[in-house]
């Protein structure tokens, strides 16, 4: 690298055109001057080196970094590969477990329906006798209400028939009464009455 060439005094009187004292202007420029001249800036061709080692550099990495990769994914398939295979297993050793299971809950099932169906069966025995029962009972009850029912109507109807039998008695004998009255006022108002 090489140093850049500065010019100090058209640098200060620059400076002091803008309104920098003289002085100060002279210092600012021999300032500047020293920095630059101790420090190394990069030419074209420098930068053009630097490019070309780091297009080495990243060409390296790059080849390093596919080798790399084709050996994690050959690893990772095999991985993949071996988890597949495991995975099989399980669901093979999984499956016919749970077929054994299912076989055994069935059977467990239908011995548990055959109980209840035996169950209710006998249920159904007993609750249809209880019924008959009931009904025979209900059915007596019935006729002997039906019969009581019957006994006090026909007391009743002849009760009635009977004060039936009074009441036209007690009428027909009113009924005359009156009849008699009425002649006996007709045939009194026909004397009383002057004849033509």
């Amino acid at each position: 690298m090489n140093a850049v060439p500065f010019d100090t005094l058209k640098f200060a009187r620059k400076l002091e055109a803008a309104g920098m004292p003289a002085p100060t202007a002279a210092g600012t420029a021999e300032a500047l001057a020293e920095a630059m001249s101790t420090s190394e800036l990069a030419t074209k061709r420098d930068v053009g080196a630097t490019e070309m080692a780091l297009k080495a550099d990243i060409a390296g990495v790059e080849s390093a970094l596919k080798t790399d990769i084709a050996g994690v994914e050959t690893a990772l398939k095999a991985d993949i590969a071996t988890v597949e295979t495991n995975l099989k297993a399980e669901v093979t050793n999984v499956r016919s477990e749970l077929k054994a299971e299912i076989a055994g809950v069935r059977s467990e099932l239908k011995a548990e329906i055959a109980g209840v169906r035996s169950e209710l069966k006998a249920e159904i025995t007993d609750l249809r006798s209880e019924l008959r029962t009931g009904i025979t009972d209900v059915r007596s009850e019935l006729k002997t209400g039906i019969t009581d029912v019957r006994s006090e109507l026909k007391t009743e109807v002849a009760l009635i028939r009977r004060d039936l039998d009074i009441l036209r008695r007690d009428l027909t004998i009113k009924t005359g009464s009156m009849m008699v009255v009425a002649v006996g006022v007709l045939i009194a108002a026909m004397r009383y009455m002057p004849h033509p």
